[in-house]
């Protein structure tokens, strides 16, 4: 099982039926394992605008918003409106790729320091765990915890 197969059977289990993304080499794989996992994907043109709409989703509907974009740059542009959801307690999620881990500190297109940009990074990329299954385990607990902990929208 790849890891992105995970990722969308935990989305799915949890509720999530629709990731406002833009498309990005790093996430094609989680996309497949969206469509196999009957998530359906809404494309948009710009990485902000889909956090914005996936804010949207989360407020009209009282769901998690999920957003997904692609590495480096995508993320960046995405952060402006995450904080806007977060200072909104828009109930959200953003994911993004990235650059393989065998290839930190070799210019990997994109690779990028994200640590510094999350809203509530924990560790800088020379800190990311090296086996597959570290990586993606405490994620994923906190991902099936963020889409259950909402029943509302915010205001109501």
């Amino acid at each position: 099982m790849r890891g992105a197969d995970l990722v969308a059977r935990t989305l799915s289990k949890a509720g999530v039926e629709v990731i406002f993304t833009l498309s990005g080499n790093q996430i094609m794989p989680i996309f497949d394992a969206c469509i196999d996992a009957g998530i359906r994907l809404i494309h948009t043109r710009h990485e902000g605008a889909a956090v914005y709409m996936a804010e949207a989703y989360a407020q009209l509907t009282g769901r998690v918003g999920v957003a997904m974009t692609t590495a480096a740059p995508g993320f960046a542009s995405g952060l402006g409106p995450l904080y806007t959801a977060r200072m909104s307690e828009s109930p959200i999620i953003l994911l993004s790729g990235d650059s393989p881990l065998c290839q930190d500190g070799k210019g990997a297109f994109p690779g990028a320091d994200r640590g510094g940009g999350r809203a509530h990074g924990r560790r800088s990329r020379r800190g990311r765990p090296t086996a597959q299954a570290s990586a993606l385990s405490p994620r994923i607990s906190t991902l099936a915890g963020a889409c259950g902990n909402r029943t509302h929208p915010p205001g109501f």
